[in-house]
């Protein structure tokens, strides 16, 4: 399945709110799931420009955007997603390119 990464970053009223970090993990993790996808790299905390990332892998784009749409509805995060690829499918990717 297509891989995806995701990075979230919290809006100011939510920053209050990290004390319900685990929560929110399990109810966006509800929302892969309920959208055809799988979180496969868990959810890590950052410090930095965005405060967590999430790995996720959908059956196809239309489900990782309907993933993306409902996320954005509940307003947990400022959501960045996008698609990434492993090693050998990139280095497919840049090697059709090459070829053309």
């Amino acid at each position: 399945m297509p891989t995806y990464v995701t990075l979230h970053k919290l809006p100011p009223e939510k920053q209050t709110e990290l004390a319900d970090a685990s929560e929110s993990y399990e109810r966006s993790k509800q929302l892969v799931e309920a959208m055809g996808g799988d979180v496969i790299g868990t959810y890590y905390g950052s410090i930095g420009d965005y405060d967590a990332m999430t790995i996720t892998e959908y059956p196809d784009a239309e489900s990782a955007a309907k993933a993306k749409i409902a996320f954005d509805r509940t307003a947990e995060s400022d959501a960045q997603k996008f698609r990434v690829h492993t090693p050998e499918e990139y280095f497919d990717l840049i090697e059709d390119v090459v070829e053309e």
